[in-house]
């Protein structure tokens, strides 16, 4: 299947990614579309978040990226580099730890890999924003510059219902997340 479509799940016909309506029977699939970038949408959020300050909010979609895509290496790195904001150094190694499994040659993530261990043991202010500030930069990334994960296959003609459950199980997964997080920070 050619990268640049995707299949109707109503009437097999081929569409473009950056349209939402089949041109053959008119059906949306905005729904589909959301499901297919639901962790890019995560991750600009994360990233946006981040910008503004927020790690927590910013951590929390980040995760939700990483759960909604587990071999997302950006989300990966953005992870990394919150948690190293936030003084959380285990989980940001572990982090980077997992981009490097995912592209061991990967500049970025070995240039983080790198600052992070250097100053994990560190503590202060300072410390966090220079690692911050000497991590590689990461970029919002646009569903066409995402590189697909696995092909998608065809929902059939329930695309409401599967977007629902979809939709509920990321809530889930997200509150599983959060409830993680709030568990670790207690064991501090």
């Amino acid at each position: 299947m050619d990268t640049q479509t995707i299949t109707c799940p109503y009437c097999g016909g081929s569409i473009a990614k950056d349209t939402a309506i089949c041109p053959d029977c008119h059906e949306n699939l905005s729904a589909l579309v959301r499901l297919q970038h639901e962790h890019i949408i995560h991750y600009n959020q994360a990233l946006s978040l981040a910008r503004d300050g927020r790690l927590d909010a910013a951590r929390d979609q980040a995760i939700a990226a990483v759960v909604h895509d587990p071999s997302f290496l950006n989300g990966h790195l953005l992870l990394a580099k919150i948690c190293a904001a936030s003084g959380d150094w285990p989980e940001a190694q572990a982090r980077v730890a997992r981009a490097l499994e995912l592209a061991p040659k990967n500049e970025q993530a070995k240039k983080l890999a790198v600052e992070i261990v250097r100053n994990h043991q560190r503590v202060g202010g300072a410390v966090v924003r220079t690692v911050v500030r000497n991590a590689p930069s990461i970029e919002p990334v646009a569903p066409e510059a995402a590189q697909p994960t696995s092909t998608p296959q065809p929902v059939g003609p329930a695309l409401g219902e599967v977007h629902s459950k979809a939709h509920q199980l990321g809530m889930a997964l997200t509150a599983a997340a959060a409830l993680m997080m709030d568990m670790l920070r207690e064991e501090e």
